[in-house]
């Protein structure tokens, strides 16, 4: 394996990784309202998404869609930067040569 290889491996896994701080940042609130809306129903979580959005805003603040922030970026992050680097891998293998 030469350096330009190894290079663009971890290329692959950087991008894995800022794939998944951008993904995670915008899933991780979903989560919290689906998991609120699913714990409580309809015991003071009345409404749609949004209203269950504003009601956790108003009631904890912005933190509390992001309190599993950390957590979930130390699972996805080693998970999505070496399946990146792997699916770019064997596509690159995979491609007639040029």
């Amino acid at each position: 394996r030469d350096k330009s290889e190894s290079a663009t491996a971890i290329a692959d896994m950087l991008a894995g990784a800022a794939a998944t701080l951008v993904h995670d940042g915008i899933s991780t609130p979903v989560d919290v309202v689906k998991q609120r809306m699913q714990l409580f129903g309809q015991e003071g979580y009345k409404g749609g998404i949004f209203s269950v959005a504003g009601k956790i805003f108003r009631e904890e603040g912005m933190r509390a869609f992001y309190v599993s922030y950390p957590t979930t970026l130390a699972m996805n992050i080693p998970v999505f930067a070496v399946y990146f680097a792997t699916y770019e891998n064997v596509k690159r293998r995979g491609e007639p040569p040029h």
